[in-house]
């Protein structure tokens, strides 16, 4: 069952975590009264190539990418958290509904944001090298080139 509220504000955003959470329990219950008997566990064989594997967390959507090589040996590793996909739509709120800072607050605590999500990775090759480093600062300078921030 989808779970949503209309209004769009703080408490919806809140009431909406509440629902998930018994929409999870009955989805849970229905999981275990349909798990077949058998191994749990499969042997898997890791193939060469490209693997995208996305699932629901209860801040959104969390995706992997993976790129392998023929022995199986994960050789790049792409991570998205959905923090990062909600504070766009976090900061304009906060920019455009928050009369006060106390409601600019209560706005970016109602994303539920994971703040070490938000932290990006240190790129390093093959020799050890560091490459490349992308973190906060490449948040600021998107959010300022799509003129978000003022």
């Amino acid at each position: 069952k989808l779970v949503w509220r209309k209004e769009g504000d703080n408490y919806a955003r809140i009431m909406v975590r509440f629902d998930e959470i018994l929409e999870s329990i009955k989805m849970i219950r229905r999981a275990i009264d349909e798990l077949p008997e058998g191994p749990i566990r499969k042997e898997y064989k890791i193939p060469e190539g490209s693997i995208d594997n996305r699932y629901e967390a209860p801040r959104g959507e969390v995706t992997y990418i993976f790129e392998t090589a023929k022995n199986g040996i994960i050789r790049d590793i792409t991570i998205r958290t959905p923090t990062i996909m909600n504070l766009e739509a976090c900061v304009k709120h906060m920019f455009n509904d928050s009369p006060t800072i106390a409601d600019a607050v209560a706005i970016y605590q109602s994303i539920d944001p994971c703040i070490a999500c938000t932290e990006r990775v240190t790129i390093v090759d093959e020799d050890g090298r560091k490459k490349d480093f992308r973190g906060m600062n490449n948040l600021r300078r998107m959010f300022t080139h799509n003129g978000i921030e003022r």
